[in-house]
C-alpha cells in the first residue's frame, strides 16, 4: 500500500464513526448516511488532507451530497 493510501485508510478509520453519527443525525437513516460518508471520503482525500479541519470538511461534504440526492 502506498503511503498516500495508508494515510487515507488511517484517516477514514479514525474519523468515519463520528462522521457517520453526524450525518445520520441529519439524514435520519443509517444506510444513506454510510453511503454519503463513503462518497465524501472518496471525493475528499486530495483536498481534505491539507484542510485545517478535515473531519468537519467530510461531514459538510456528506450533508451537501445529501441535499443533492
Amino acid at each position: 500500500m502506498r503511503n498516500d493510501e495508508a494515510e487515507l485508510a488511517a484517516f477514514y478509520e479514525s474519523t468515519r464513526p463520528a462522521c457517520q453519527r453526524a450525518v445520520r443525525a441529519t439524514v435520519g437513516n443509517a444506510a444513506p448516511a454510510e453511503e454519503l460518508v463513503a462518497e465524501a471520503f472518496a471525493r475528499a482525500w486530495a483536498k481534505v488532507r491539507r484542510h485545517p479541519a478535515p473531519e468537519a470538511w467530510v461531514v459538510r461534504t456528506c450533508l451537501n451530497a445529501h441535499v443533492s440526492w
